[in-house]
C-alpha cells in the first residue's frame, strides 16, 4: 500500500505509469522500458519465492495498481485504493 501513498504524494511518477499504462510515448519510452524491467525482475522474485502466481503479468499489474491509485480525487480514494489493491494482490497469490 506504500505505493498508494507514494502515488499521492509524488504526483511526477504518474505521467511515467500513464505512459505505461496507455503505451509508450517518445517521452516516456526509456522510462517504460525501466520499469518494465523492474516489473518483471520483481514478479521472477516474487513468483520463485511462491508469493506470486506465474501466470500473473506484472504489466498487468503494474496497470491495476496504477488505475487504482489515481482513478479516484475523492477524499478517501487512497482508502478505497488501499482496499482494492489488497483484493488485486490477494488474487494474485497462488
Amino acid at each position: 500500500m506504500v505505493f498508494i501513498d507514494y502515488i499521492a504524494t509524488k504526483k511526477i511518477i504518474a505521467p511515467a505509469l500513464n505512459a505505461m499504462a496507455s503505451g509508450p510515448s517518445r517521452v516516456f519510452q526509456q522510462t517504460t522500458q525501466v520499469m518494465e524491467e523492474a516489473a518483471h525482475a520483481l514478479a521472477s522474485h516474487a513468483i520463485a519465492s511462491g508469493d506470486l502466481r506465474p501466470d500473473v503479468d506484472p504489466i498487468d499489474l503494474m496497470r491495476a495498481i496504477y488505475c487504482l491509485s489515481t482513478a479516484g480525487s475523492a477524499d478517501d480514494w487512497p482508502a478505497k485504493a488501499r482496499k482494492f489493491v489488497d483484493i488485486l494482490l490477494q488474487g494474485s497469490r497462488p
